[in-house]
């Protein structure tokens, strides 16, 4: 079974460079210095999330119109989507607010109409140029927003950017969306979080074959350099082919600047799924202490999946 998810949004919102980072694995830092030339038309690629199969429309944010007026694109974008992604940014919320809201009560209009199975989320994208004071109340923001929507249902909302200080946001978000395909995924961050969340510094990610980051999870307190230089050193790894011998092996050092993080690998066969490490990176030397994390985490899994094994 494939399931469809559609990328709508106006011009220069970033709905392409999401796709290249979450699909593809591109660099984060490679699209903030070369950006992504305007999508034309509709792009359909074919990915492969764990052993779900998807199908990503990524529109022209320039044509946004001519998809939403009725006719063969219209139903052509919007027929079989399983979740459509409205993608937005600051600006275009605190210049044209009032049309911007209105945009996505139409679109919910024409998803219903034309398949009312489907689920409109709503991506708040750049979230580094937000004011500072607003930057620090997410769920305030949330609530305001979902306020001027007037729909019977309110969207959930996701805030990302792939600035430095937020990169973890955009893993994060697309975990949880592509998360309501397979409830194995949900339930392995859930156990992460339970037990990595006292701990500091810690940041885990899930891999699956094809060394994509499914999912992760960070412990309560972090330095936020820990997860950006995370994310860049294993995009560099992956760029340059060199990811999969990384991976082999159990422990590594790396140092980025004056930090220096521990790297611990655990292999996560016993899933019999697709997904194949669970990497572990710490800022903490104390080997002991995260090797009993390691230990009582895999042993934690291996108790909640046995049964379907």
């Amino acid at each position: 079974m494939t399931h469809k998810i559609l990328f709508i949004g106006r011009a220069s919102v970033g709905k392409t460079s999401l796709k290249k980072i979450i699909f593809e694995n591109q660099n984060p830092k490679s699209l903030l210095k070369d950006p992504l030339k305007p999508t034309r038309g509709i792009q359909i690629t074919q990915y492969n999330w764990l052993n779900i199969n998807l199908s990503i429309f990524d529109t022209s944010g320039q044509d946004i119109n001519d998809f939403l007026e009725q006719g063969e694109a219209q139903s052509k974008i919007f027929e079989k989507a399983d979740i459509i992604l409205y993608i937005f940014d600051y600006e275009n919320l605190k210049e044209i607010s009032q049309e911007l809201i209105k945009e996505i009560e139409y679109i919910y209009k024409v998803m219903i109409g034309i398949n009312k199975k489907a689920r409109l989320i709503l991506i708040y994208h750049k979230i580094d140029l937000i004011p500072e004071l607003i930057k620090n109340n997410f769920r305030l923001l949330t609530r305001q927003i979902q306020n001027l929507i007037n729909l019977p249902v309110k969207p959930d909302i996701y805030f990302t950017s792939i600035k430095e200080e937020f990169i973890y946001s955009v893993h994060n978000s697309f975990s949880e969306i592509l998360s309501r395909f397979s409830e194995q995924t949900l339930k392995i961050k859930k156990i992460l979080d339970e037990k990595i969340k006292d701990y500091s510094n810690i940041l885990c990610l899930v891999i699956d074959n094809q060394n994509k980051v499914i999912t992760q999870s960070k412990s309560y307190k972090y330095n936020i350099s820990l997860i950006y230089d995370s994310f860049i050193t294993f995009y560099q790894l992956w760029e340059e082919n060199e990811l999969e011998t990384y991976l082999d092996n159990e422990s590594h050092l790396f140092k980025t600047g004056d930090k220096i993080r521990i790297v611990k690998i655990s292999r996560l066969n016993f899933l019999k799924s697709n997904l194949k490490y669970l990497i572990w990176i710490s800022e903490s030397f104390n080997e002991i202490k995260l090797d009993e994390l390691i230990h009582n985490t895999i042993k934690r899994l291996i108790d909640a999946f046995k049964k379907n094994n």
